[in-house]
């Protein structure tokens, strides 16, 4: 099981940290859900979700079909958003096929939530009468079309550590931040500028 903690959750969106659940993408592929502990863990560490729907969830994946259809889906949704990211930040927009399997995922989110108003007066979706699975990825498919509608898209950025790849948005005044974390990518890199620096030129 992935031993999630705060230090996986630095994208700065729960989509972005979704995409962040893989690495290694142009390398060597490394899925952080491979099994259903590792979707409750992150699940419960992200803070996202309501109280009983990691439990809802770790009920619902103890059937083994359950799960291979879940991570399936939840599979396909993560490289469908992180795809219609990369190209939106490398490109200016996203790709279409991206796109189009993103949308493949709203309309099927979309069609299991309900209309509820909230106190405050305003109208908005709500999958608590729907299924743990669908509960767990339901917003996950939201933020990520908030997110590329939203100027913040703008600032999207990749980590310039060598294999890793995470996204994240940068927040910081001058936008340039370079790595997902200091403590780990940022100084990796560090140490290696310092290392090539004592080498004796040939």
């Amino acid at each position: 099981m992935t031993d999630f903690g705060p230090e996986h959750f630095i994208g700065g969106r729960l989509c972005v940290d979704f995409c962040n659940t893989a690495d290694g993408r142009e390398t060597a592929f490394v899925d952080a859900l491979t099994e259903p502990a590792d979707a409750v863990r992150w699940m419960t560490v992200s803070g996202a979700w309501h109280d009983g729907d990691a439990a809802a969830l770790d009920a619902h994946l103890a059937d083994t079909g359950a799960w291979e259809r879940f991570h399936a889906t939840a599979h396909d949704l993560r490289e469908a958003i992180y795809a219609a990211l990369t190209t939106r930040m490398h490109d200016g927009q996203p790709a279409a096929q991206a796109l189009d399997r993103l949308a493949t995922h709203y309309r099927a989110m979309a069609g299991r939530a309900a209309l509820v108003t909230r106190a405050n007066g305003q109208t908005q979706p709500d999958w608590s009468g729907a299924d743990a699975a669908t509960r767990f990825l339901a917003p996950i498919v939201m933020d990520a079309v908030a997110l590329l509608a939203e100027d913040n898209a703008v600032r999207l950025k990749q980590c310039d550590g060598e294999r890793c790849g995470w996204l994240f948005l940068d927040t910081s005044k001058a936008g340039r931040r370079r790595w997902c974390d200091m403590a780990t990518c940022g100084n990796v890199s560090k140490a290696r500028r310092h290392a090539a620096r004592k080498q004796p030129s040939s």
